[in-house]
């Protein structure tokens, strides 16, 4: 179960790459994206950016950036769900200690996707909104997989 768990994680993390390029690419089509990004600079404080800050900020909402750095974060998830994987077979001391951090990896990205799903939602840029939350899903499932396998490996559920 702890298997298909992860399996799943990583199909809604990956899934959400696409979803969250496709969203930004909305956003910026959006009636409402000139006044979003009008807050964005004033929260980051544009003023006090070198001209090098602001072209990086403005960069920022490009649909290129956003798969870059979603695909990095799927990366990062499937690489790390991997080696807590591989490292369980070697050392479970070891493997118990990274799946914690693994497992507080995967809290913590999920809780900053929630805040941008709703931040998203708030700012009618559903389809961004929709990325980030299966973003979401995908990081609490497949980490919960991973530590579960982990922590419980003689439990019925686990394989």
């Amino acid at each position: 179960m702890a298997r298909a768990w992860w399996i799943a994680g990583l199909l809604l993390i990956w899934a959400s790459v696409g979803v969250i390029a496709i969203g930004t690419h909305l956003q910026t089509q959006s009636p409402r994206f000139g006044e979003f990004q009008r807050g964005e600079f004033q929260r980051a404080e544009i003023a006090r950016l070198n001209p090098a800050g602001r072209k990086a900020l403005m960069l920022s909402f490009t649909w290129q950036f956003a798969c870059g750095l979603s695909g990095f974060f799927a990366l990062l998830f499937t690489v790390g769900g991997l080696c807590v994987r591989v490292a369980k077979r070697w050392h479970q001391d070891l493997a118990l200690v990274a799946a914690g951090a693994f497992g507080l990896g995967c809290l913590a990205g999920a809780v900053i996707g929630l805040g941008e799903t709703v931040r998203s939602f708030h700012w009618g840029f559903a389809t961004l909104g929709v990325g980030f939350l299966l973003s979401a899903a995908g990081l609490s499932v497949g980490g919960l997989g991973v530590v579960w396998s982990l922590v419980a490996p003689n439990h019925h559920c686990a394989t």
